[in-house]
């Protein structure tokens, strides 16, 4: 065999090695998360990629991703992804230099349930608004005002903030770096 032909067979074998590992940590924010009362909305992880020769670009996925809801909290469906490339369509603010672990919320009406039709792309909204090269644990909302205007989102608010995927090493880098914000950032909208 080729060395060349060795090489891209390792490479693929580390591809899915990483996303064992992401899965592990996946399933450990579901089993964290859902012990503070959020369910996981589905058990999809990754959408918008491609089976067809003509979007080879879309063949492997630029995000993994999960939503939860809390039927106590029936207006915020929350979310956490993995960012790991560039947006396809090159819409980010900024180029993705590392893997992202990004979560946050997104707030509807009080008076209102969660819509079942909200975008798995809002996953990677770190992407579109945050500053990946800064890493903001929280963003802010300025923007968003505009930007809400423009478009019809079925939301009125969000939240979110991101680190670097590699800064999460164990289950207790979790729970203090992505369960525990996470909740402090939702309480914020539920304080009465």
């Amino acid at each position: 065999m080729d060395d060349d032909g060795r090489k891209i067979v390792g490479m693929f074998k580390q591809v899915r090695s990483f996303f064992e590992q992401v899965a592990l940590l996946l399933q450990n924010l579901d089993d964290q998360f859902e012990k503070e009362g959020w369910k996981k909305d589905s058990n999809t992880v990754t959408s918008n990629t491609s089976q067809s020769l003509t979007n080879y670009r879309a063949w492997f996925p630029d995000y993994l991703f999960r939503f939860y809801r809390n039927n106590r909290i029936s207006n915020i469906l929350t979310f956490v992804s993995v960012l790991l490339d560039d947006d396809l369509d090159g819409e980010y603010k900024d180029k993705i230099e590392e893997p992202l672990m990004t979560a946050g919320c997104f707030v509807f009406d009080k008076n209102k349930k969660i819509v079942d039709d909200f975008a798995y792309w809002w996953a990677k909204w770190y992407g579109y608004y945050g500053d990946i090269k800064k890493l903001e644990h929280k963003i802010s909302t300025d923007n968003w005002k505009e930007e809400k205007e423009c478009n019809e989102y079925k939301f009125d608010d969000y939240a979110c903030f991101a680190l670097p995927l590699v800064s999460i090493e164990n289950v207790q880098d979790v729970k203090e770096k992505v369960i525990k914000p996470l909740l402090d950032l939702i309480s914020k909208y539920t304080r009465e």
